[in-house]
């Protein structure tokens, strides 16, 4: 998984080949992309397209219409980072997880077959996918530890996953004065 760094250093270093008339030490985060780098939309479109070739990932459209909308280079470099990293508190379920699971099996392996689209029910023992290289994918992405066992399938496998997921908790808005003195007075009838 990459970092916020790695990402701004790699697209930096795309921005740079495909422009050697901007000076490298000048590209910084802050950097405006229209005005301080020259970039328009078709070269950011451009840029990333770079981007997902080197690191042999593929980045969905409504991150890309996000991109867009980026004024500075770290703004744009962040959409890639929310893109490529889950937002653990948003993950509810285990189809939560898969979606994950099967962005980076496409990903990594270029694995997408009829069973993949809606099924969780896939053998992990596919092609040549390693369950440990997985394994391990899962544990740096979701920053967890997966216990050491064997997954049946896909579907335990996530499973799995969200069982680590550390527990959201639930905080209580406190009550209004109102609603304490029905409280109390509900309490003093009993």
């Amino acid at each position: 998984m990459l970092t916020k760094q790695q990402i701004f250093e790699s697209v930096k270093n795309i921005i740079f080949e495909r422009n050697p008339h901007i000076k490298k030490e000048t590209i910084t985060e802050k950097s405006k992309l229209s005005w301080d780098l020259g970039l328009d939309s078709l070269e950011l479109l451009e840029i990333l397209m770079d981007f997902e070739k080197e690191h042999k990932i593929n980045i969905e459209e409504e991150p890309v219409s996000q991109m867009e909308r980026a004024k500075t280079l770290g703004e744009y470099c962040d959409v890639i980072f929310k893109t490529l990293c889950p937002d653990i508190a948003k993950i509810k379920s285990k189809e939560d997880v898969f979606k994950y699971v099967k962005s980076y099996l496409l990903n990594k392996y270029e694995i997408m077959n009829a069973n993949m689209k809606d099924n969780f029910f896939v053998d992990l023992h596919f092609q040549d996918t390693d369950r440990s290289d997985i394994i391990k994918w899962a544990e740096a992405t979701f920053n967890i530890k997966l216990p050491r066992t064997y997954f049946l399938n896909l579907d335990d496998f996530c499973e799995n996953v969200l069982k680590c997921l550390p527990k959201q908790e639930v905080v209580k808005q406190p009550k209004n004065k109102f609603q304490i003195m029905v409280t109390k007075t509900k309490q003093l009838v009993k």
